[in-house]
């Protein structure tokens, strides 16, 4: 396992380096357009990709569980997050931008080796039931979070955050996944095609947006580094014991255990750039977690599991 853990950092960072390379070079000026690129075709074709996993009778409930138990994970990293901002006395319109960062783990680049490893095909069906998930409540109430300290007065509304199109994406996916309507073959082997670019491109903005900073700002950031702290051990032993409450399934359990671990997921500071966030700290955060998460992952995950 520890394995996957350095081999599933080092494509992150390289993929950053690439991003931060180009970035210096010019060659990459303007962020928004792959963070347009992202959130318009990438995440939708991913997140309806991810869910072409037909449920049985058998699996509905085992899904419905885990899908249950993974909005517990998302809640507590969110409630983690804004707690310990609130304690390190920031605003609460910053301490939300610390709730996004906490609240919103890596689980779809990051995560499905840990589970792929561990579980096998049989963490399909509940991979699919929790990318549901994830995408709909970070698009949603991450979205909201992000906004709050927009620097450019953004603030989402509901019409708003409901007609992006990765949340129609998640519509159409569940309905994919919950009834026997198919997709034409071209337009899935496209959207396959689509989806394939979104952890490259996400990573290649991260990394166009740590060039447009001060690096050892960046690494000097106290705040970042609790943020990180926030995101990597209290949220997740706070998600694990509230879930461990009402699941007793191992697989399950151990399925959303490796979620709850997990860092910032990388569409953070994706997101914070669509909606005027602090896309520096969201960097900053992201970046800081993924490395550290060699060291909590390898502790933790193998004494749970």
């Amino acid at each position: 396992m520890t394995s996957i853990i350095f081999n599933q950092m080092a494509i992150l960072l390289l993929l950053m380096l690439v991003g931060w390379v180009l970035s210096k070079a010019g060659k990459l000026p303007d962020d928004r357009a792959l963070g347009g690129y992202l959130t318009n075709a990438a995440l939708p074709a991913m997140i309806i990709h991810a869910v072409r996993v037909p449920l049985s009778a058998e699996l509905l409930q085992t899904v419905g569980l885990a899908m249950l138990g993974f909005v517990v994970v998302l809640g507590c990293g969110a409630a983690t997050g804004f707690l310990v901002g609130r304690l390190a006395r920031q605003p609460a319109a910053t301490a939300a931008t610390w709730a996004a960062t906490a609240g919103f783990p890596n689980v779809i680049f990051m995560a499905w080796p840990f589970k792929y490893a561990s579980f096998g095909e049989a963490a399909l069906p509940l991979l699919a039931g929790t990318t549901l998930v994830f995408n709909l409540v970070c698009f949603t109430f991450g979205s909201w979070l992000l906004s709050r300290s927009g620097r450019e007065g953004k603030r989402l509304g509901l019409k708003q955050l409901l007609l992006q199109p990765t949340i129609l994406s998640c519509f159409v996916g569940a309905i994919l996944m919950f009834t026997p309507v198919t997709l034409p073959g071209p337009a899935l082997s496209a959207i396959e095609l689509i989806a394939m670019t979104t952890t490259p491109v996400a990573m290649v903005l991260i990394g166009s947006q740590l060039s447009k900073s001060n690096l050892r700002d960046a690494f000097l950031d106290g705040k970042a580094y609790l943020a990180a702290f926030a995101r990597l051990v209290p949220a997740g032993f706070v998600a694990y014991f509230l879930v461990s409450l009402f699941i007793a399934d191992r697989m399950i359990l151990g399925f959303l255990a490796i979620g709850a671990f997990m860092p910032t997921a990388t569409i953070i500071p994706v997101i914070a750039t669509e909606q005027g966030g602090d896309v520096a700290f969201c960097s900053r955060v992201t970046v800081l977690a993924t490395i550290f998460s060699v060291v909590t992952l390898s502790v933790i995950l193998p004494v749970l599991l």
